[in-house]
């Protein structure tokens, strides 16, 4: 059993990893080019990867995860091995999710090597990069757990976008009614804690918002795990 695991996770890591590679690039590049270059503040070049690592890196990595196996018809294969259809699960969201923290990781090395403590200090260095991680993977956990039966790349890519926008939607609902005084402390969407990243916001994670968020996202994957063991049953 573990052998076959640990052929599972090089088989996954193997058909992932140029996208975690291309990732890493592209970030390192919006580091590197907007820290030598000086041609905007070093929070602007932050929020440039708020933008790719915490929104477009995930759904780049999870349009595959799931999507690319039951197009070219591998999904059956993988089905077929002796082992639960859960633990082939879990090995496809382990990759996943080590798929996305590598370019968030060189990213943070990058700027603090780059850029120092010259106008942001290594501690909100290091809180932003944490912020964009737990962001990208709740966004990589809810688009699993809607695209783990889907049978194309592209409807995968589109439920991470919808998702995006459920998010967009409920933040902009949230901000309604703190505005209108009617449950002030409602923040509940994940968009939330992009405000985080800002040094200069007094705002931080709370517990419990961080707490609601990620027990949802696991409740999602749950579900998305028994419908993924359906499917083994379905192709036994």
């Amino acid at each position: 059993m573990a052998k076959i695991i640990r052929t599972l996770l090089w088989k996954e890591w193997r058909e992932i990893r140029w996208k975690a590679g291309f990732a890493a690039f592209i970030l390192a590049s919006a580091v590197v080019i907007g820290l030598r270059t000086r041609v905007a503040p070093d929070i602007f070049v932050l929020f440039i990867v708020v933008f790719i690592g915490g929104f477009l890196m995930p759904i780049f990595i999870g349009m595959g995860l799931f999507a690319e196996n039951r197009a070219d018809g591998s999904l059956n294969a993988l089905l077929a091995l002796p082992v639960r259809p859960r633990m082939i699960y879990m090995v496809k969201l382990t990759v996943g999710t080590l798929a996305c923290i590598i370019p968030l990781a060189v990213s943070l090395v990058l700027f603090m090597v780059i850029a120092g403590e010259r106008e942001i200090s290594f501690a909100e260095t290091i809180h932003f990069h944490l912020v964009m991680l737990w962001f990208a993977l709740i966004l990589l956990y809810w688009m699993t757990a809607f695209s783990v039966t889907q049978l194309s790349e592209a409807r995968a890519g589109l439920i991470g976008l919808a998702v995006f926008a459920f998010w967009l939607f409920l933040a902009i609902g949230e901000s309604i009614a703190r505005q209108s005084h009617f449950l002030t402390s409602i923040r509940l969407s994940p968009l939330y804690y992009i405000e985080a990243v800002d040094p200069d916001s007094p705002r931080r994670l709370g517990i419990r918002f961080l707490a609601f968020n990620t027990g949802l996202a696991l409740v999602l994957l749950a579900g998305a795990a028994v419908r993924f063991a359906k499917l083994g049953r379905k192709s036994a």
